[in-house]
């Protein structure tokens, strides 16, 4: 190991951890958070003095994030990650059929397709993108029986002209009593069945929402604090951010608002 670290001494690719290194660290990394901080705070003042008393979004802040991930040639940028969204809806409908269709489902049966939707230590990259939503997989698994209910109650009734607050109230109250199946969840669900209506609702989105100047959506959302009629607006908002950057699902929004956040 030490010559592995000597190596890559004399390349170059490191250096020693000195008390001047690090304290240089220290310094940019101090410089930098104030330009972010003033950055944030630049934005936060342009939404509040430019955003039309219509109801329009500040788009100024997120276009900026869509310009940088769009010149992000990583696994991380726009390009890369729209075609993953674009391939991983069709696999997650799959999914949620498997569990709706299943007449002789059993928790493990579920596990196994759930873990397909939210992925699991070792396992292949998960259908949603939301992150976290594995750790609470065998909780919900406990509430299986709730969610194909739920998911065959949404197939029956769900049309083209389902307004989001509908198709919000038909999860809920089959999964309100549901543990750790919360709006998070319960989105995931509706955008799987149509991404051009239906948008994700977790933290990384409500942050971006804020970003647009959207700040009535709470940040930390729970079942408490999300009901029907404000997932709707959650998702005529986005849909305006959507369509004033020009991209073509809420697929591809959701994917600039993790940019944005992490």
């Amino acid at each position: 190991m030490t010559s592995l670290f000597d190596d890559l001494l004399k390349a170059g690719e490191i250096e020693k951890a000195t008390t001047e290194a690090l304290d240089e660290y220290a310094r940019r990394y101090e410089f930098y958070a104030l330009h972010r901080k003033a950055a944030e705070n630049r934005a936060r003042r342009a939404c509040e003095e430019t955003r039309p008393i219509s109801g329009a979004p500040y788009l100024g802040e997120l276009a900026a994030v869509l310009e940088l991930m769009r010149a992000d040639n990583s696994t991380y940028g726009f390009t890369v990650q729209a075609q993953r969204r674009a391939n991983s809806i069709g696999t997650a409908r799959q999914h949620l059929d498997n569990i709706a269709r299943d007449h002789a489902l059993t928790m493990a049966r579920f596990l196994a397709e759930y873990e397909g939707l939210v992925g699991r230590r070792g396992g292949l990259p998960p259908a949603w993108h939301s992150g976290s939503l594995s750790r609470r997989r065998v909780t919900v698994a406990n509430n299986f029986a709730k969610v194909q209910s739920a998911l065959q109650d949404l197939e029956r009734n769900l049309t083209l002209t389902t307004r989001p607050s509908t198709a919000y109230s038909i999860l809920s109250g089959w999964l309100d009593s549901a543990s750790h199946v919360g709006p998070n969840v319960m989105s995931e669900i509706l955008h799987t069945f149509d991404n051009k209506r239906f948008a994700i609702l977790n933290q990384n989105s409500v942050s971006g929402m804020h970003m647009a100047g959207f700040t009535q959506f709470p940040l930390r959302t729970s079942k408490l604090n999300v009901t029907p009629k404000m997932y709707e607006e959650f998702c005529d908002k986005a849909e305006l951010v959507r369509g004033g950057l020009g991209l073509k699902n809420l697929s591809e929004l959701d994917a600039v608002f993790n940019y944005a956040y992490w």
